[in-house]
């Protein structure tokens, strides 16, 4: 793809692993829609990656539930020239002894 032509869906784009995706596509990319749980992490990374010719959304939204996925795919599907990456940088831990996982 040529420079200024992604068009990003990034989830856990609030911070870590997520944020330092979005600096790094922030350049390549003309709209970025990072979706997260917390709203001012977002709005730091919104900031941090700000420049002309950017279009920046920022979403909250829980990906363990089906309510906040409706949103994410209803998010991407209103944005004007939709999404051509996906980067599912999300996650989530449940920590237990491996003989009580079911």
């Amino acid at each position: 793809m040529s420079a200024a032509s992604y068009r990003v869906l990034l989830t856990g784009a609030g911070g870590g692993i997520g944020a330092a995706i979005a600096a790094t596509l922030a350049p390549l990319s003309e709209s970025m829609l990072l979706v997260g749980r917390d709203a001012e992490r977002l709005a730091r990374v919104e900031q941090t990656i700000a420049r002309p010719g950017l279009t920046c959304r920022c979403l909250i939204a829980d990906l363990t539930s089906v309510a906040g996925r409706d949103c994410i795919a209803r998010a991407a599907t209103e944005l004007p020239h939709g999404v051509n990456l996906l980067i599912n940088n999300a996650g989530t831990n449940e920590f237990a002894w491996f003989v009580d996982q079911s």
